[in-house]
């Protein structure tokens, strides 16, 4: 056996270690996107050498007998299978990129009066422990969710939102929007974060609450009906407010 030959060998083991090597690394890491595409290199690979291989190895054409184009199929199935698996993750990014193309490019925050009725109208229905999901809209319009949902076009005050998320209130379900002063709508449905992380008693309106916070620049304030809790989504997070001193806080730096 030559050097050459032998030098050759020794490439191609290092090679398929470190494409192995890379290959744990990523399947195992958090990067959804990066394993999809990763997948569909070593799927390109897969298809190259079995072509390439089985001709020499075997000297027959898998296509001739097969009577079809066989490593095209193979290569479209490489291509959907890990778009298929992947489809919330890939959406969860496109929707990230939609975001740069749906801001208004100008936004009503609301008053300080719309701040502390938002408040007030919360902790009062923490006290009664009546659920409660109010979504505040900024640059990314929420336009869709409140046209499939109850359109209210009221003012801010804290009788009308007890009003919406008392109990017997057809309306106190879904989530009421808030855009400047206004209530747009109320009745709102959020399509849930697909997050793994929550609780087993994690609610759906706190699910609600982080998906429309993954989906927009939104920030949304949840109240609890078991606990009677207070938090807040906002990008991709959720917080447990403490009093209504940190409400305010949160409110004011969101609502500038």
């Amino acid at each position: 056996m030559s050097i050459v030959l032998i030098l050759q060998n020794i490439l191609n083991i290092i090679i398929l270690f470190l494409i192995i090597y890379i290959s744990l690394h990523i399947f195992f890491s958090n990067y959804e996107l990066l394993k999809i595409f990763y997948s569909f290199f070593l799927g390109c690979l897969f298809v190259y050498f079995l072509k390439k291989k089985f001709f020499q190895i075997f000297n027959i054409n898998i296509e001739e007998i097969l009577g079809f184009d066989f490593y095209t199929s193979l290569l479209t199935f490489i291509f959907l299978f890990p778009i298929i698996i992947k489809a919330p993750y890939l959406r969860f990014h496109l929707q990230n990129f939609s975001k740069l193309w749906n801001k208004n490019k100008t936004f009503a925050m609301g008053s300080k009066n719309t701040q502390m009725n938002i408040i007030d109208s919360v902790l009062t229905l923490s006290k009664m422990k009546i659920g409660a999901l109010i979504t505040i809209e900024k640059y990314n319009s929420l336009e869709q969710y409140a046209q499939n949902s109850i359109l209210i076009d009221g003012t801010v005050t804290k009788e009308l939102l007890i009003s919406i998320f008392l109990p017997n209130s057809p309306l106190h379900d879904g989530a009421v929007i808030v855009r400047g002063d206004k209530i747009i709508s109320a009745g709102a449905y959020f399509i849930l974060s697909e997050k793994q992380n929550f609780e087993k008693k994690t609610g759906s309106r706190h699910r609600a609450a982080l998906g429309i916070s993954e989906n927009s620049d939104s920030m949304s304030i949840i109240v609890s009906e078991e606990t009677g809790n207070i938090s807040i989504a906002f990008e991709g997070i959720i917080l447990k407010m403490n009093d209504k001193d940190q409400i305010q806080e949160y409110l004011s730096m969101f609502m500038i």
